[in-house]
């Protein structure tokens, strides 16, 4: 029986030196996402979704991921989607199980 996958390991780190706003890459059974953030909140969700997206389909093109990235961004944004940065010492609220 095969391992649910508990998605990639994310890092926030500043990328001007490789001239990105995102990297995703897999090691073994390991993926990672490094983001910028630094980045606006629909910049960075749409980062965000183009690097996973390098992750779940790596025979996709890099014209085709930009399209996906884009369209499930503006998507997720009209339905508000934003990105809330909340105090790193505090506690999130316990919505559902």
């Amino acid at each position: 029986m095969k391992k649910k996958s508990k998605g990639p390991i994310i890092k926030l780190k500043k990328l001007g030196n490789q001239k990105a706003w995102g990297t995703a890459w897999t090691e073994g059974r390991y993926s990672y996402i490094e983001l910028d953030p630094r980045l606006g909140a629909k910049r960075f969700l749409e980062t965000a979704i183009h690097e996973q997206a390098h992750i779940s389909l790596p025979e996709f093109s890099e014209k085709k991921i930009d399209r996906l990235g884009k369209d499930i961004c503006q998507t997720l944004w009209k339905l508000g989607f934003r990105r809330v940065l909340a105090d790193p010492h505090s506690t999130p609220t316990r919505i559902s199980k």
